[in-house]
C-alpha cells in the first residue's frame, strides 16, 4: 500500500462524519465569520446565532460581523433587531447597509422608510439589477404603494445597464447563445462594462468553453484587479483546462481578499485534489462537511478518498450523495467505480446500469459493465456490452472483442 493510503487510512479510520468544530475552526483558522456567514447562506439562521452567541466574545465587532449577525436575524423574521443592526453598521461604515434597512422596513411595512434606504442603494455603483431588486419578496408588501410606484418612476438604469440584465436574463435560462449575442454586442459599444467579461466567462463555462471562459475572466481582471470572485471563477475554469497550480495561485487571491466564502474553499479543496495535495485537500474537507453535508461537499469527499485509495470512505460519501439525489448518474458511474477497486463487481455491474439508465448510448459505460461482467464470467452479456461501445464508438472495446470475445 502506498504512502498515500496509510496517511488515509490513520487519518480517517473514525470516519467521514466524526469531524468536530473543534476542526473545522482550526482548518479555518477560526473563521468564525464565514461559519456564520455560512450558515446564514445555506438557510439556518438559528443555527448562525446559536454560533455567535457560543463565540461572541472570540468575535471581532466590525462591520462586517455586525452585517452577518443582522442578516441573521433578518432571516429569523426578527426584522426590528435585524434593522437595529444594520442601522448601526450604516452610521459607521457610510451607508454599507442600505439595501438590508430597506428589506427590513418594507418587511415592517413601511414602504416610506423603505425606499428611503432603497434609493440610496440605487444611487450606489454596486447596485443590484433592477429585475433582481423588484423580484425580491420583501418588497412585495410594498410594491403596491404610493412611495414604490413612484420610486420606480425614475430612471435608476442606463441602456448598458440593462442590455446586461437581459444577457443575465437569457444567461439564467440557458438561452446562451443569445447571452453572448448581447455581450458581443455591448462590449463592442462599451469595452471597459467589466462585468460583462465575467457574465461571458460563466457563459462559456457553461456551454464548455473553458478556453474562452479563461480569456474573458483574465480579462475581466486586467480590467478590475480587486473582485475576489473574479479570480475564483479562475480557478475554477484553471481546474478545468488541467492547470491546477495556477488554480491554487488564483484562489489563495480571492481568499485573501475575502475569507468568509464557503465556495472558496470548496474550489480550493478541489484544486489541491487535482494537484494531488491530498492532506491539504482533506483539511478543507473536513471542515466542510461538518458546516455544510451537502451533496456537492459529499461528491468532492468521495473524489478525495478515492483518490486516496480510502475506499470505504469514499462509499459512505457517494452513498450520502444518492440520499440527497437518487437519480444522479455521474455518482452511480463513481460508486461502480469504486465498487469495482473492492472486487464488488456485482454492486459495480448494477451501478452501471442504472448509469445506462441516463446515458443508453454511452460506450465507455457498457465497456466499463462489459469488464465487471467479465470479471464475474459472465462472458456472453460481458461479449454483448462490448459490441455495443465499440458501435458507440468507445474504440478500446476492439481489444476485448478481438482477444475475449473472438472465439465465444
Amino acid at each position: 500500500m502506498d504512502n498515500n493510503k496509510i496517511w488515509f487510512g490513520l487519518v480517517f479510520g473514525m470516519g467521514l462524519l466524526l469531524v468536530s468544530f473543534s476542526a473545522l475552526c482550526q482548518n479555518f483558522d477560526a473563521n468564525y465569520l464565514l461559519v456564520i456567514n455560512t450558515y446564514n447562506q445555506k438557510g439556518a439562521p438559528e443555527k448562525a446565532l446559536e454560533y455567535y452567541n457560543k463565540n461572541k466574545l472570540q468575535l471581532k465587532t466590525n462591520s462586517a460581523t455586525q452585517l452577518g449577525l443582522g442578516t441573521t436575524y433578518y432571516l429569523l423574521g426578527d426584522y426590528k433587531q435585524a434593522a437595529n443592526i444594520f442601522i448601526t453598521i450604516n452610521s459607521n461604515n457610510n451607508r454599507k447597509a442600505n439595501y438590508e434597512l430597506a428589506q427590513c422596513y418594507a418587511q415592517l411595512n413601511k414602504p416610506e422608510l423603505a425606499v428611503k434606504y432603497l434609493s440610496s442603494h440605487l444611487e450606489s455603483k454596486n447596485r443590484f439589477m433592477r429585475r433582481t431588486i423588484k423580484s425580491d419578496e420583501a418588497f412585495a408588501a410594498i410594491e403596491n404603494s404610493d412611495e414604490w410606484i413612484e420610486l420606480w418612476g425614475n430612471e435608476w438604469y442606463s441602456k448598458y445597464d440593462l442590455m446586461l440584465e437581459d444577457a443575465w436574463y437569457e444567461y439564467e435560462h440557458e438561452n446562451f447563445e443569445e447571452a453572448l449575442n448581447i455581450i458581443d454586442k455591448l462590449n463592442s459599444i462599451r469595452k471597459s462594462l467589466v462585468k460583462a467579461y465575467y457574465l461571458k466567462a460563466l457563459v462559456y463555462i457553461s456551454i464548455g468553453e473553458p478556453q474562452n471562459a479563461l480569456v474573458s475572466i483574465n480579462t475581466a481582471i486586467e480590467k478590475r484587479d480587486k473582485v475576489p470572485k473574479y479570480y475564483a471563477i479562475r480557478a475554477v475554469v484553471e481546474i478545468e483546462v488541467n492547470k491546477p497550480k495556477k488554480a491554487l495561485k488564483s484562489i489563495a487571491v480571492a481568499i485573501k481578499m475575502d475569507s468568509v466564502q464557503i465556495d472558496y474553499y470548496f474550489t480550493r479543496a478541489k484544486a489541491y485534489l487535482k494537484s494531488g495535495k491530498l492532506e491539504m485537500a482533506t483539511n478543507d474537507l473536513q471542515a466542510m462537511v461538518s458546516l455544510i453535508p451537502d451533496f456537492d461537499v459529499y461528491k468532492l469527499a468521495g473524489e478525495i478518498y478515492s483518490q486516496g485509495g480510502e475506499y470505504q470512505s469514499a462509499l459512505k460519501a457517494y452513498n450520502k450523495c444518492i440520499a440527497i439525489q437518487k437519480y444522479n448518474a455521474e455518482i452511480y458511474i463513481a460508486r461502480a467505480d469504486v465498487y469495482k477497486e473492492i472486487y464488488a463487481y456485482e454492486f459495480a455491474e448494477k451501478d452501471y446500469t442504472m448509469a445506462l439508465d441516463f446515458y443508453p448510448v454511452n460506450g465507455e459505460l457498457y465497456y466499463k459493465r462489459g469488464i465487471v461482467r467479465k470479471l464475474q464470467h459472465k462472458s456472453g452479456l460481458a461479449c454483448t456490452d462490448f459490441h455495443k461501445a465499440f458501435n458507440y464508438k468507445y474504440m478500446k472495446a476492439d481489444d476485448e472483442i478481438r482477444g475475449y470475445c473472438q472465439n465465444r
